[in-house]
């Protein structure tokens, strides 16, 4: 994972930002430039090199999800009835993540207290922390500015033994963001949660990438069509970033939702993941 790319995220995150708020299918591209103090060709090129599609792209394709009624003459970047795909992007998390769930014992009161060793690593959407037990990722999480893991870890299993230190599954997950394009690499999950949310989890597992869903979809796929609050619920209790793709559900009624790291972020996710089969503009600055 090129450091350039996380490196920079604050300043992707400041113009995405500015797009969604604004809800402008042609934001001044002027004005994202001087939003993120650089000039017009600099930005251009950083955000070419983030997203693999130029700004005015990017924000042209997020408009019809930012409008609560799409505007029917404008290309849908997010559409998931599109019958065209573009080759690569109709692949599942479910294809190359595993969900093993924790037993109760693993992180309650059981004879032996969960030991679990957690790293920083690099991702598009800045900084990112990686911890794992000895049977698999335990949590994913994209980290602010004020944000520390030991605090993070603390929240989500109070009752471990958290140690810094990065191991071959962190280094596995940081390097399904390739230099180009997603990268498909066995990921093993070992979560704390419900049978419920892990059903949830398994829902969200197979979401194509590029494509988006609502809650209600989600609790219909799980034969359960009436518990779509507890879908919900689920979904934002998900301790796995990307992973397990929790962004990629959004209202049915238009707009990006909430993302437990941000609404920002989320609308920088969707849009950067479909971008990645779109590799025309990608090659005029390698």
């Amino acid at each position: 994972m090129p450091f350039y790319m996380s490196k920079t995220y604050h300043r992707i995150e400041k113009a995405v930002g500015y797009m969604v708020d604004q809800q402008s299918m042609k934001p001044s591209t002027e004005k994202l430039a001087e939003l993120v103090n650089l000039n017009i060709d600099e930005f251009r090129q950083m955000f070419t090199k983030w997203s693999g599609v130029d700004p005015e792209t990017f924000s042209r394709r997020l408009w019809p999800q930012l409008r609560k009624s799409p505007d029917k003459d404008v290309p849908d970047l997010f559409d998931s009835t599109r019958t065209e795909t573009p080759a690569g992007s109709a692949w599942h998390h479910s294809r190359f993540v595993n969900i093993n769930r924790m037993a109760p014992d693993d992180y309650q009161n059981g004879a032996k207290p969960l030991e679990i060793a957690y790293s920083v690593q690099l991702s598009p959407f800045g900084r990112m922390m990686v911890a794992s037990t000895d049977r698999g990722i335990c949590a994913v999480w994209f980290l602010s500015e004020d944000e520390h893991p030991h605090d993070v870890l603390a929240g989500l299993f109070p009752k471990a033994h958290v140690r810094d230190e990065e191991t071959p599954g962190h280094l596995r997950v940081a390097g399904v963001f390739g230099k180009d394009k997603l990268k498909k690499i066995a990921v093993d999950l070992h979560v704390k949660g419900t049978p419920f949310q892990v059903s949830v989890w398994e829902a969200l597992l197979r979401i194509p990438a590029g494509e988006l869903r609502c809650c209600s979809d989600l609790a219909r796929e799980i034969d359960n069509p009436k518990a779509v609050r507890a879908v919900g619920s689920a979904i934002g209790s998900n301790p796995i970033a990307f992973f397990i793709p929790c962004h990629r559900v959004v209202p049915a009624a238009g707009g990006f939702g909430n993302y437990r790291w941000g609404k920002t972020r989320k609308a920088a996710m969707i849009g950067w993941e479909k971008a990645q089969n779109v590799p025309a503009t990608k090659k005029q600055f390698k």
